[in-house]
């Protein structure tokens, strides 16, 4: 009898081990940070617009608010042609030399990779023209809470 209660013992903890690695608090962790990246992806789709379309007004909305007030407005002092050129920048494709388009001349905006980290996502695209085609490096998409609905706003180099 003794061995009986053991053995019974032994399997409510096995199975009780097993409830706990399938706990609802994991399963919609993921299940949020699924909806995030969607969200994103979404965010992403509307900033694409916005470019092929040379909206600077979109384009400047959709970018982080602190990260504008510090290059555009203070840094550059309001120059958003210079702003906005100076972020579409990276590696030319296939090639390591460096090169910038003109906001104003880019026909598209494919992303190529995104990977989440802690508070925000590492973002790289390439931004192609007639001309050229780059791969930007250094983008970030920063996540925030605002009144609890999340926001996001891209960030580029600064400097």
């Amino acid at each position: 009898m003794k061995e009986k209660i053991v053995k019974m013992f032994g399997l409510l903890l096995f199975i009780l081990s097993v409830l706990g690695c399938s706990s609802t608090k994991n399963s919609t962790t993921v299940k949020q940070d699924s909806d995030v990246t969607s969200e994103v992806k979404i965010y992403l789709a509307e900033f694409e617009k916005a470019v092929v379309s040379h909206d600077a007004t979109k384009i400047m909305q959709l970018m982080d608010k602190n990260y504008v007030k510090e290059q555009h407005d203070d840094f550059l002092k309001g120059r958003t042609t210079q702003f906005l050129n100076e972020f579409f920048c990276g590696n030319i494709v296939n090639s390591n030399s460096f090169k910038c388009i003109k906001y104003d001349e880019i026909e598209g905006l494919q992303e190529t990779n995104l990977v989440k980290e802690n508070d925000y996502y590492k973002v790289t695209c390439e931004v192609y023209s007639k001309k050229i085609r780059i791969k930007t490096n250094c983008w970030v998409i920063k996540v925030t809470t605002i009144n609890g609905k999340r926001v996001y706003g891209l960030v580029g180099a600064s400097g």
